[in-house]
């Protein structure tokens, strides 16, 4: 069992150095598919420095996250696909320790890790179980991150990829793995949550950059509950979580909380008003 990983990447340079260090000997990697998306060579020092990797690389314009690694789907030849964003770095062993962990599930396989900082705290919100547990309409949310996401590649043939309505690039800029998986629910295609299987990655929410970006990732959120026909209740109570983030925010003087969980609230709104089975982009 090999593994083709789908890299698609703007802008960064030592992110992208540091998840291919992560990789170790890359025993287990079929091909590194790197979607270029920038308009220089700023990766060919980047790549030269693994000879031992086997990579693929795909120039596309910028702009669009789900479009970029949905091109990178049909050149993968493992026979596990994964996402990892190019800002996260795999924990030691971790690709040994998935294909092991699949090989003793039924197949097609898919199997979620845990998305945390390296200080093990949860890097995009949400409290994931704490054993292993199978995905479901109730946690998808929380079990479904793209970074932490090994895919059979014959499920990514048959349910073709992101819903490329979802992601950054699009109103509504989070949520197309939750969509996915949710997809596959649907399809009868079971998925596995092990929170034993981590992948690092920053959380960046309460930064600058995180609350410039809170609304329009809420708003994925919102319109990913509106698509995938979750109750009124559901919304409420999603809705409620951000603004008992906000209150608490205010009792603390935190500035950054009462911003980032304001725009968190609004944009979850926003979303899920909006959505109207957009046509694709």
């Amino acid at each position: 069992m090999r593994f083709s990983l789908i890299l698609a990447t703007l802008g960064r340079v030592e992110e992208p150095r540091s998840f291919l260090a992560s990789l170790g000997d890359a025993a287990l990697v079929r091909e590194v598919i790197v979607v270029d998306q920038n308009d220089d060579d700023r990766l060919g020092p980047v790549l030269a420095a693994f000879p031992h990797i086997p990579f693929v690389r795909l120039s596309m314009a910028p702009g669009h996250l789900a479009a970029a690694r949905n091109a990178g789907i049909p050149l993968a030849r493992g026979e596990i696909v994964a996402f990892p964003d190019d800002d996260c770095t795999y924990s030691p062993g971790l690709l040994e320790r998935v294909a092991t962990r699949l090989a003793a599930l039924p197949a097609p396989g898919v199997l979620t890790a845990l998305v945390a900082t390296e200080r093990g705290t949860p890097s995009t919100g949400g409290q994931a179980p704490a054993r292993p547990v199978p995905v479901t309409r109730d946690n998808v949310f929380v079990t479904a991150r793209e970074p932490g996401m090994f895919i059979a590649r014959e499920v990514l043939a048959r349910l073709g990829g992101f819903d490329q309505r979802f992601g950054l690039g699009t109103p509504f800029t989070s949520c197309e793995s939750a969509d996915l998986a949710l997809r596959m629910l649907e399809a009868g295609i079971p998925i596995v949550f092990d929170p034993g299987l981590v992948v690092w990655h920053p959380d960046s929410r309460l930064s600058a950059a995180g609350i410039a970006r809170a609304r329009a990732n809420a708003a994925g959120f919102g319109a990913c509950l509106r698509h995938h026909h979750y109750g009124i209740i559901t919304f409420i109570r999603y809705l409620l979580r951000p603004l008992g983030g906000v209150l608490l925010s205010a009792l603390r003087g935190d500035r950054a909380g009462i911003a980032y969980y304001g725009l968190t609230m609004r944009g979850r709104l926003w979303g899920y008003r909006a959505w109207r089975g957009q046509a694709l982009p």
